[in-house]
């Protein structure tokens, strides 16, 4: 699997970030045309396409990713965000379920309130709050809670 280099991927990052208006689809279909096994690339490609409701192509992109790397556990959750907001809360435990089971990442220094994948009652806790708003509509404070 050859990745996109350090250097184009900072670049298309931070053009994303200085130029929210100007749309980054070109500039990752051409990166993928080059780096069409890097997770990364269909992790940014399908979480550009969301907002612009091309959700078919975004669902696809955001598979693809964590078919690449089953371990990219950003990738993962979103695509199971994805699945879940699309009323799939079946596929969305089941693309949740391998989160469970990933190593930590590497440690990072303590923030206080700093949600951390790796602690997984919070994630359950997370899980379990995201399917009660989505099965209660109007039951938002319950979940929470």
């Amino acid at each position: 699997m050859t990745l996109c280099d350090d250097e184009n991927m900072n670049r298309l990052v931070l053009s994303m970030q200085q130029q929210p208006d100007v749309d980054p689809l070109p500039a990752l279909d051409g990166l993928l045309a080059r780096f069409p096994d890097d997770p990364r690339l269909h992790f940014l490609r399908g979480s550009n396409l969301i907002p612009r409701k091309r959700h078919i192509e975004a669902h696809e992109a955001m598979q693809r990713a964590i078919t690449l790397a089953p371990d990219f556990a950003i990738a993962r959750f979103q695509l199971g965000l994805f699945e879940l907001t699309s009323g799939e809360a079946d596929q969305a435990l089941e693309t949740w379920g391998r989160l469970d089971r990933l190593p930590p990442s590497e440690p990072e220094p303590r923030q206080p309130g700093k949600w951390e994948a790796s602690e997984s009652p919070r994630l359950r806790i997370g899980i379990l709050g995201l399917l009660h708003v989505t099965t209660q509509p109007g039951q938002l404070t319950q979940a929470v809670v």
